[in-house]
Order: structure tokens, then sequence, then C-alpha cells
């Protein structure tokens, strides 16, 4: 039956948007207040109908009914949105505040799966919520780059585990994007491959330029990584791996290449990084 009234209800759509002019929102006349008054009440419910099939969904459900209100909350959401964009122009949204639709558009923008299948609408959904509330546009920002990060996390995770010749370039660029969700997963062994690989960046002269000096900025975040944890954590690390190439057992090596691999750490700027600020923490002593 849902599916059938929105099939209406679209129908009904196109009619609308040849009906009503976007300047219905600055319209003072009588006639122009009553319309914004009922239009404001259907978009109210929508947001109120899409609210309900979505904190409806559990796991304690039968799947068919698990089924329905997913349902219903895509279809209904879609057609809401495409009703938005009909009606109101997106630099116009922060006139229609509804408490419902707001917190529909949010949850919607945070739905992983209906943004990875409607990425137009998802775009239009982050676009009306900038408009009508920086604070959820911001969680929602922050959400985003957290769950982008983590995805990036365990793509370097499952690359650097890979027998054979890696992408040193892709592993940079993807340490320094799992970096910045580091701090809420804490998953240290990120960490730890992350300053091998600067170490054995380190150890070719013939690397990329612009390689180097992204294991360097890679190593300086870590090194001056807020949480005071992960903090000390890179420095053992870093330890771990000057006694790895300096080892005593190595100078019997007619041509020893390992203690390149502190090369890393000799750069100035993460000289003044060591020699400067160091774990000069309390907590650390």
């Amino acid at each position: 039956m849902t599916i059938e009234v929105l099939e209406l209800l679209v129908e009904d759509l196109y009619l609308t948007g040849d009906a009503i002019s976007e300047n219905v929102w600055e319209d003072e006349s009588l006639f122009g207040l009553e319309l914004k008054d009922k239009l404001l009440l259907v978009l109210g419910l929508l947001g109120e109908t899409i609210l309900y099939h979505k904190t409806n969904i559990s796991a304690e459900q039968p799947e068919v009914m698990m089924v329905h209100h997913r349902m219903a909350f895509v279809s209904i959401s879609l057609f809401t949105v495409r009703l938005l964009q009909t009606l109101l122009p997106v630099e116009k949204a922060s006139k229609v505040l509804q408490k419902s639709l707001l917190s529909a558009l949010f949850l919607l923008s945070l739905d992983v799966p209906f943004s990875l299948e409607y990425p137009s609408i998802h775009e239009a959904v982050a676009a009306y919520l900038e408009q009508m509330s920086s604070e959820n546009y911001s969680i929602y920002k922050q959400a985003s780059e957290a769950a982008y990060s983590i995805e990036c996390t365990c793509t370097f995770m499952i690359e650097v585990r890979k027998k054979g010749e890696k992408n040193l370039t892709e592993l940079i660029e993807l340490a320094d994007q799992a970096l910045r969700s580091l701090h809420y997963h804490q998953h240290l062994t990120l960490l730890q491959e992350s300053i091998h690989i600067c170490s054995n960046i380190s150890k070719s002269a013939q690397a990329d330029p612009l390689l180097h000096t992204g294991s360097q900025n890679v190593l300086l975040r870590l090194l001056a990584h807020p949480l005071l944890n992960i903090k000390a954590e890179a420095y053992r690390c870093c330890l771990e791996v000057v006694k790895g190439c300096l080892d005593i057992h190595n100078v019997a090596e007619s041509v020893s290449s390992i203690c390149h691999g502190i090369h890393f750490l000799l750069h100035p700027k993460v000289l003044y990084e060591i020699a400067t600020f160091g774990l000069q923490e309390e907590k650390m002593r």
C-alpha cells in the first residue's frame, strides 16, 4: 500500500512543481501564507513518517517487518527529498525548520547504504542539512570522515599483509587517511606498520621526494599525537627500529644497508620534534 500511495504522489509531484513557484516562501499574501503553512505541515508529516519507519527497525522483529520498515523508510525518503528539490531551493532551506524533517534528513545523511544506493539524493540531503542546521551538518561531516578513515585503515592493513611488491605511494596515502581515525579505534598495529613503511622509504635514495615528504608527515603526526598512549607507542616503535638497524650482528655483513632504515629519524623536522618535545609529559616518565 505504501508503494502504491507513493506512485500516486509522484504523479502529483510533477503537477505540484508546475503549480507552485519557489517564490512561495517569500509570498506574504494571505493565500501565500496559507499555502506555505500547508506545505510546512506536509513536510513535517513526511519527516515524522520517515522517523517512524527508521526507529521501528529492530532485530527483534520478524524479518518481513524489518524489510517492510526499511522499504518504507527508503521510498518515503526518496519522495521527500524529491519534493524538497521541486519546491524548496537549497539556499532557502533555512526557512523550513520543522524538527521532524530536520531529524529525518540527519538520519538520512548518516545512512551509509542509502548514500551508496542513491548518491545524488544523498548529496541533496547533505546540502539541505547544511543550510538547515550547521550543528547536525558538522556531526555528519565528522562521522563521514571517520567512517572513510576507518575504511582506509582496513584497506591499509590488507595491503601491508599482501606478499610481493607494494606500492609505497599508495600505502603512505592510505596511512595518512587512516591516521585521522586512530584516536577512535586505537589499533596500534596501524601505527607500527606505518612507521616500518617510513623506515623502508628512507632506505631508498631514489624514492620520489613527494613520497619522502608524505612519510615524514605521517611520522610527525604520530610523534606529536595528542593521545599520550599513541605518542608513547610511536616512540617505542621508533626505538625498536633503531635497535634492529644498529644490531651488532649486522656489523659482520660485508655490505649492510640495514642501517639506512634509521634515516627516516634523521630529517631536521623529525629531529626537531624529538629533541624539542619528545616524551616530556609527566605521565610518560
